[in-house]
């Protein structure tokens, strides 16, 4: 079981236990799979949330995700938020929501949205989505309800709050959720204070005039530090009227908004300094980014300092487990701090240019890391920094500042591809291409390449044939040796992809000429690769071994494990089609060694793959291990949902499974053609040669008719059923 994206809180959750107990048993209960807690801003429907979620857990044989909409403000992003958490990628022609629906069709699992009220009109999408599954339930949190036949709304009331007035019972006013909220978080700073008669008529009047609101409640415990009761009591009476009627929960102009303003009225200059610059932040950010957002500060605020007085004083959340500790606040917080800054037009126009300065720079920073081969800690980074990014591209595209914005998605491109922002990334560049012929040649460039990578991603060949042929002549123009180089190599993937093998080959042997040229080793490999790999296409496979050698001995001469590993691999895939088992068992088990020493990935599932058909055609004895390094290799493709991937272990195991139990090898076979459609991926002719063999083993077995009938049979299958296939046998 899986627990996914949960924050922590240094403090409990207090005052809610009989509303969790009765959530809980509600849902339960509930046919309904939608569930909404309404309430406003403050009544603590997250940690609400988070607490029914704990208690489901093990209920869920595939486990809780907890996933923040806060963010968002468009809602056809909600559905690729909650691919991406669970690790979902999106290529070729595979939607996220077709990937989502493959992923949690045979799922068991609680799917906490939070924050979903901004992005309400995508609930009738996840909706669908759970109309798809029969074991996934979703829990929001929201101040406004989606109003969908399919929905439960639970409204979640504020903290009950005891009578005002009169003598006070010691004993009955802390067991009031409000007072006991209230007392706990005061001892937070001063572990030594009691309740007693003075002070508890003070704190029922403050939870009063706070109408119970567990925000609202903390925010004012916080200052007393330096405050007591009887004087934090005075001093709201200026911002917050009498409340006789203390039913229903407040709007948050009615008590959250004075609250905020007498918090920073009674905080230090600094944090009043500070706080509407933070309005210009989304999601997290870090010390760094906010320095350099307040580089005008008066000499006599640390940056550092303020940030830890507001995370005292409950304004800021910190994470400081992180190599680099990062800040967010809470969304009625950050809004707040949003408004402040707006009444300074002056002001916010600065902010908001630093901020996308700022976060152009950390694009770059990106960009570079993962070039360097740190793609993991980068890759974190991007999605880390994403609301912040959306956040500074619409700002400059208000400004009608379209050539930074084609800057901003040219230096980011590759860490978008790799982390599947593709549609997002290209709904940028179709938002600002129309005043592409004004940006300089240089920019021209970078963004024609953006194009064209992101336009391959989801296979759109003619889109990015025609970007890369607008942007090859801007980089001849330039002399731009390494730019002419990539876009050579990427029209001949796209000319492989295509079967044009002929294309293919001429223009990374153009390609070639430029890295030799320029003497970049590293970018020869690269295409020495590729030209074994076209060459292998072609039916030339000692020629591809050629290449591929030529390739691991630049790679070797880098020091390159990785790359390394694939080139083992590609040498004992053209010595597999030689028909040489023994050779390319060994080298496929030193790719497998080294792959091992990373994550899970697509080149570890295909040196599996590679491995199985090795042992399986060398003799019959080893066919034990050929059927567990097989169905590895099948189950790893599903875990990380690599489409394409999946499609040739499927291939791989049904070759395995033939002998033995034709009917479902057959099953198999349908089931990677249609997932090979479905993620538009052809038959390379090394691919159709190896199932055109064993579509005549099956058809020995089993008759043409019955194999035909079987195939059929094995597309209509779903992905889940297809591995239960795999795993039973």
């Amino acid at each position: 079981m899986q627990r996914i994206g949960f924050p922590t809180f240094t403090t409990p959750l207090i005052g809610r236990d009989a509303d969790v107990a009765a959530l809980v048993t509600r849902l339960r209960q509930s046919p309904t799979r939608f569930t909404t807690l309404l309430g406003p801003s403050g009544t603590g429907k997250t940690r609400l949330s988070i607490q029914i979620a704990d208690r489901l857990y093990h209920e869920f044989r595939d486990g809780v995700a907890f996933i923040s909409l806060a963010t968002l403000a468009d809602p056809d992003l909600v559905i690729p938020t909650i691919a991406r958490t669970f690790g979902l990628a999106e290529r070729g022609s595979l939607l996220y929501e077709e990937a989502l629906v493959q992923f949690l069709r045979a799922k068991q699992c609680l799917i906490v949205l939070d924050n979903m009220e901004q992005v309400i009109a995508a609930a009738p999408h996840v909706i669908g989505l759970l109309s798809q599954t029969e074991q996934v339930r979703v829990l929001v949190t929201s101040q406004q309800a989606a109003n969908d036949p399919n929905e439960e709304v639970i409204p979640i009331p504020p903290l009950a709050i005891p009578l005002g007035g009169g003598a006070v019972q010691i004993e009955t006013i802390s067991m009031s959720p409000a007072v006991a909220l209230f007392l706990d978080r005061i001892r937070r700073v001063r572990p030594e204070f009691m309740l007693d008669q003075a002070n508890a008529l003070h704190i029922v009047e403050i939870c009063r005039r706070l109408r119970g609101l567990p925000l609202a409640i903390e925010l004012v415990a916080a200052h007393s530090d330096t405050l007591r009761p009887a004087d934090l009591l005075l001093l709201l009476r200026n911002y917050l009227p009498a409340e006789q009627n203390v039913g229903a929960a407040p709007a948050p102009e009615q008590v959250l908004h004075p609250v905020l303003d007498w918090c920073i009225s009674y905080s230090i200059p600094a944090i009043r300094w500070l706080l509407p610059r933070l309005g210009v932040f989304q999601g997290e950010w870090t010390l760094s980014q906010v320095q350099l957002l307040a580089n005008e500060a008066p000499n006599a605020i640390d940056i550092a300092k303020t940030l830890d007085a507001m995370v005292a004083k409950g304004l800021l959340l910190n994470n400081a487990v992180l190599e680099e500790p990062t800040y967010t606040m809470l969304d009625t917080i950050r809004q707040y701090a949003a408004r402040q800054l707006k009444r300074n037009a002056q002001l916010d126009d600065a902010c908001h240019a630093a901020h996308a300065k700022a976060f152009q720079q950390l694009a770059l920073d990106i960009d570079a890391g993962i070039r360097q081969g740190q793609g993991m800690v980068w890759s974190k980074r991007l999605n880390q920094a994403m609301p912040n990014i959306r956040s500074a591209l619409q700002w400059l595209y208000q400004q009608q500042r379209y050539s930074d914005i084609a800057r901003f998605i040219a230096s980011m491109v590759l860490p978008l591809y790799q982390q599947g922002y593709i549609r997002e990334g290209l709904s940028w560049i179709a938002r600002v291409g129309a005043h592409a012929a004004s940006f300089e040649p240089q920019i021209q460039l970078h963004f024609g390449y953006a194009n064209g990578l992101l336009s391959y991603a989801i296979s759109d060949y003619p889109s990015a044939l025609q970007a890369y042929g607008q942007a090859l002549p801007h980089a001849k123009m330039l002399n731009d040796l390494d730019y002419q180089a990539r876009l050579l190599n990427n029209q001949g993937m796209i000319y492989g992809e295509q079967t044009n093998y002929a294309a293919a080959r001429e223009v990374y042997e153009a390609a070639l000429a430029i890295r030799q040229q320029q003497a970049n080793v590293w970018g020869e490999a690269i295409i020495l690769n590729n030209l074994g790999s076209v060459a292998q296409f072609q039916g030339d496979h000692q020629a591809g071994r050629d290449y591929f050698q030529a390739s691991l001995a630049i790679y070797q001469q880098l020091g390159d494990q990785m790359s390394q590993a694939v080139s083992f691999q590609n040498i004992a895939t053209t010595q597999l089609n030689l028909d040489e088992y023994a050779e390319a068992e060994q080298l496929f088990r030193e790719s497998i060694a080294i792959h091992r020493q990373s994550e899970e990935s697509s080149p570890l599932i295909m040196a599996l793959y590679g491995l199985g058909l090795a042992l399986l055609r060398q003799t019959s004895s080893e066919r034990s291990e050929a059927g567990d390094v097989l169905h590895e290799a099948v189950t790893m493709a599903a875990r990380l949902n690599v489409q394409r991937s999946l499609a040739i272990a499927f291939e791989g195991f049904a070759e395995w499974l033939a002998p033995v139990n034709p009917q479902h090898a057959a099953y198999l076979v349908g089931g990677a053609a249609s997932l090979r459609q479905t993620c538009d991926v052809g038959y390379s002719s090394i691919s159709l040669r190896d199932v055109a063999n064993l579509r005549a083993q099956l058809d020995q077995r089993l008759g043409q008719s019955a194999r035909q009938a079987a195939e059929a049979t094995g597309e209509a299958l779903s992905q889940a059923e297809l591995v239960m296939l795999v795993s039973q046998a």
